[in-house]
Formats: C-alpha cells, structure tokens, sequence
C-alpha cells in the first residue's frame, strides 16, 4: 500500500479508517467534499472471486436507500479495480463507545442502547425485504453501527453478506472476536436466513445493556478462550447460555430481558421470525428520549468540535502534499472546522478539477523537496487549478468591494434622506428600498429566470423541472415507511416514529411541529445546495428542515429527488407540497411531470 494522501481516480485517499486497509478518508469531487471511499483490501485485490463479489456488493449498495444506512454517492472501478464512495458520517462506531463506557465502568444507559437496537432492527427490515432478494448482512456487530454525535445511529456494509438464497452461502474465515455474533446455525454452516441477523443483534444488545464482552461470560472467561483452538471455541460459544443482561446491569427492566433473550434464542425458531417484529418489541421501551441520551453519551464521551478541527488540518496538510502548487491554507481568522465549510473555495484542487486523473501514488517528499524541484514535478492539472484559483480569488474580491461599495451608498442616502419611503416604492417596513432603477433590472432578471427556466415568476425555482442533458443516477429503491401497529402501543409507536429518520413520513392527518429558526437555516442551506446542484446534501438539509418543521422543504425534495432520478420520492415529496398549497398550478405540473418520468422508468423506458 502507497504511503497517503494517495490520489485514486477522482479522489485523494488521506487516511486509513477502521482496522482493515481498504477502508479510506477521502476528499474529491464527491457531494459534499470529504467522504469514505472502501476498495478491495490490498491482500484480495488480485483475487478475481473476492472482486466480484466486492463489485456485486458495491452496487446493490447503491440501491439501498434508507435512513438507517450510509448512503452510497458513487460506484466505479479505476485501472479495473472497483469502489465505491459513500458519505462521511460524523460519530464513533459502536464498538469504541463501549470500550469508552467499559473504561469509565458505566454502562451505557438503557434508553440510549435500546434505540441503537431500535434503529438498527428497522434498517435490518427494511434490508430483508429489499426487492424480495431475501438479503441477510451476516456481519452485525458493534463495529458494523455507527452512532453520531446527534444520536443518529446507521447500520454500515449492508451489502456485505448474500441473499439467503443465493448462489451458494458465503462462509469466510471469521476471526475469533466475531465468533459471538455469529447465531449457532452459522456455527453448524447450516441454512442461514434473516434470523441470523436478528441473533446477532440480540448480542449486541445483551452487550451493550450488560456493560461487558459476551464471551467474558463464557466458562473460562475471554482468557480461556485464547488458549483454545478454533474449533473448541466453536464448540464453548454453541454450548454457552448467557444469563438475562439484568443480571449484570440492574437498570434493565424485565421486559427488556425477555426481547433479548429471545433475539439470543439458540434455535431460529424460537427467535422474533422478522426484524420488524423485534422493532415492534422494543418500540414501547423508547422513543425520542432514546435519541437524546444517544447524543448526551456521545457529547460526554467525544469532543466533536475538536474532532471536526483535526479533520479539517488533516485534509489541509494532506491537500497541499498532493498540490504543492495551491495554496490551500485555511484564511486568517476561521477555525479548522470553518474552514472545511468552505472547502469549495479554499481548496479548489480537490473539488473543482474536471480532469482526469490518475490512480497511484502523488508526488512523495515534496516537502522538502527544493523549490526548483517543486516546480518539476507540479502537473499541468494543478497549474491550470493554480490560474484558476488566482482568476477565481480577484472575481471574489472584486465582488466583495462592490457589496461593500454599495452597501455604503445606499446607507449614505437613506442618512441623508435621498432615499424614497418604504411605503412609496413597495418594500417591507425595516427593510431598505432598492437604489434607482433596481425595479427594472430585477424585472429584466425575472424575465430572465423565466425564459431559462421555464417557471412562472412565481414558481420556486427549487420546482425546476429535469433536464434532458443531465444524467440522472440509477432508480434506487425508496425505503419502505414506517407503520407503526395499532393497538394500545400505538400512542408510544407515534411519539418514537421519528425514528424513521423522514420527517415526510409523518400521516397526513397528523399535525407537524412550528418551523423554527433551526428549519429556515436547514430550509435555507437545502436550496444553497440545490442551487449548485449539490443534490445529495439539499436531500440531507431538506430532511433536516421537514424535521424541524419547515413544510417548504417538501418542494425542495421533490427537486432534489427528481434531479438524482428518484421520481417515486419526487412524487411523493411534490405531492405534500401540493397538498399544503392546493392552489399552486406549478406543483401540480411538477406532480405530474415526476408520475410521468416514474411510470416511464417502471415500463423500461428512458424517462
């Protein structure tokens, strides 16, 4: 493996993530900037099985898309080895915060595991039914479910394992820490179906409420176990029976003893027969306080700020490694995490090249290279990136003086009384009056908006209909919403329905909360996005914003979604925004254009 940062196609790899080397923090030209990019381990790459298998995963990957996954932003190969690049989500993996909680010995509070376990069974569902292929992760364990610094918790590989019926069952060498989660079928290699899955959460579970490794409970302890074979461990993890986790944490109630005991059953049988019905089992149990005390453990145990500002000085030094030539240091005066928010424009090698670029390492010892050597070695690429950068930098200062510039005579004017009266020329009390003559240029730009849109002048521009020369990215399958059961748990099932992680799955009946100044910035930041067709993260900020309350963001979804190819949720989202306006002409042209290019995609036809 080349010493990093290491540019792969269109991405500079910058550090390992994980135990494995396959697994990288990257920044390129990706939504968002950072995210992770996952190859082949270097000792696999050459195996032609293990890369299909690889490639295979990585683009069913693709097509789940779920609120309790990672999303998938990219899937391709580089000189014929395949990858893919999905989001950078903030947070720890279960697997680390349990040893922080087992170093401090507190256990992690109940509340706070049963809504890991509650997240993770829903996106299990929603991966067992996935277009009835019958898929079954097979890896579950802490380190596979990541939980973020806001409580938010994500299931990662989903695509890892195969479809219960197949071709074949896949049975790798397991390493002995993953024997635990293993349910004793895959032990006996026997058939193998979702109930594996639902025994390897109720592992995780029992540890997580029990504060302690299952198998320090075995006969002998985990010191015994590194004495035997891998077949005696075989054999002792079959024969264990772990005691309820109340026996170890009193704060576990009964009725969550007898959830994981079941999930831990020995025969399939006797387990919960779906995910679902785990997930319904548990819902009474938790709820949105589950969330809360996720993210309280988190802010205790983790300084997310500091991490962020690490972040951010590890992609700078990596960037001007690989771009000797850009400057990229962050501006005077902003913080590392500032600054990794404006990496559009601070580092424009890395998100702005549309060349192509060439796998391999970049340009090793350029540090301390002498400056003529520098000069040798920097590419045609990052010259033309360096002019660019220098051309980009005088529009922004130019820019910035003329704001300036006419900010301050337009003050000058309304001191000196020269300005018209707000309620002369129209504007909002509070609000300063345009300058003379704006009323025709804005008339001119609205014409303008019009003509190169084809949207009424009152018509969201975030409704823009799809345009033919754009290639849409393949029909992911949307998840499948959350129906909580009826019954007398169905007051407690509504209150923890925001667990669903879409604040569009709410009925239609059901009142929404106040938008609040946190939903207009999300509100605001979705449409910023949209508008420099960063659709991916307008989705990301528009959920955010129909969370808090803002129903505008419906519109901005439906776009969003129409742009990435997902008609269906287009439909969806373009639907309630008609509904919570019943008299916009342009919704309703936006609801039929989506049916249209939806019912096209279901016949085989190009949308």
């Amino acid at each position: 493996m080349a010493s990093l940062p290491t540019q792969f196609g269109r991405y500079l790899l910058v550090q390992t993530l994980g135990s494995g080397d396959g697994v990288f923090l990257a920044v390129g030209a990706g939504p968002g900037g950072e995210c992770v990019v996952r190859r082949p381990p270097s000792a696999r790459r050459l195996d032609p099985e293990f890369v299909s298998r690889f490639r295979r995963a990585a683009h069913l990957s693709r097509r789940l898309v779920h609120d309790g996954l990672v999303a998938v932003h990219e899937v391709g190969d580089v000189e014929g080895e395949p990858y893919l690049a999905e989001e950078f989500f903030e947070g720890h993996d279960l697997a680390e915060l349990l040893q922080r909680c087992a170093a401090e010995t507190r256990p992690v509070p109940v509340v706070a595991a049963l809504h890991v376990g509650l997240v993770v069974s829903h996106a299990l569902d929603f991966l067992h039914e996935f277009d009835g292929l019958g898929l079954v992760h097979r890896k579950l364990r802490p380190a596979k479910i990541r939980v973020g610094f806001e409580g938010v918790v994500k299931l990662l590989d989903p695509a890892s394992g195969r479809a219960a019926s197949g071709d074949g069952v896949l049975r790798p060498a397991f390493p002995v820490d993953e024997l635990p989660y293993l349910a004793p079928e895959q032990l006996a290699e026997g058939s193998v179906d979702r109930r594996a899955d639902i025994y390897a959460l109720g592992v995780v579970l029992w540890e997580t409420l029990a504060g302690c490794p299952l198998l320090s409970t075995i006969e002998g302890g985990q010191a015994g176990l590194a004495r035997a074979t891998r077949e005696q461990v075989i054999e002792l993890v079959r024969a264990h029976r772990p005691l309820p986790p109340s026996r170890f944490n009193p704060e576990v109630r009964g009725d969550v003893d007898a959830a994981v005991m079941r999930a831990l059953a020995r025969s399939p049988e006797e387990r919960f027969a779906t995910a679902g019905d785990l997930e319904r089992a548990l819902i009474p149990m938790t709820g949105q306080a589950g969330r809360d005390a996720a993210a309280r453990l988190m802010t205790r145990l983790f300084d997310a700020s500091r991490e962020r500002d690490e972040r951010a000085t590890l992609l700078a030094t990596a960037a001007r490694r690989a771009f000797p030539a850009v400057r990229v240091e962050p501006p005077a005066g902003l913080s590392g995490s500032s600054w990794l928010g404006l990496r559009g424009i601070s580092a424009p090698a890395l998100s702005l090249s549309s060349a192509p670029v060439r796998a391999g390492p970049l340009a090793e010892g350029t540090a301390a290279a002498s400056p003529q050597s520098v000069t040798t070695i920097v590419s045609r690429d990052a010259q033309w990136l360096r002019r660019f950068s220098l051309i980009f930098g005088a529009l922004l200062v130019a820019a910035i003086a003329f704001n300036i510039y006419m900010t301050r005579r337009l003050d000058a004017e309304v001191a000196a009384g020269n300005a018209p009266e707000p309620f002369a020329s129209g504007a909002p009390v509070g609000q300063a009056p345009p300058p003379k003559g704006s009323a025709v240029r804005m008339a001119g730009s609205a014409a303008a908006v019009t003509t190169a849109t084809g949207l009424s002048a009152g018509e969201p521009l975030a409704a823009r209909p799809f345009h033919g020369a754009e290639k849409p990215a393949p029909m992911p399958s949307p998840a499948r919403p959350y129906r909580p059961p009826a019954g007398p748990a169905a007051g407690v099932v509504a209150a923890a329905k925001p667990l669903a992680g879409s604040a569009t799955e709410l009925p239609a009946d059901q009142t929404r909360p106040r938008a609040s100044g946190e939903g207009k910035k999300a509100l605001d930041q979705a449409r910023a996005a949209f508008e420099r067709d960063d659709f991916s993260r307008a989705i990301l900020d528009g959920r955010a914003a129909l969370a808090a309350g803002e129903g505008g963001a419906h519109a901005i979804l439906g776009a969003a979604y129409f742009k990435v190819g997902r008609y269906e949720d287009a439909v969806r989202e373009y639907g309630e925004a008609l509904r919570l306006d019943p008299s916009n002409p342009a919704l309703a042209k936006r609801v039929e254009i989506a049916r249209r290019a939806a019912s096209r995609r279901a016949e085989g036809a190009p949308p």
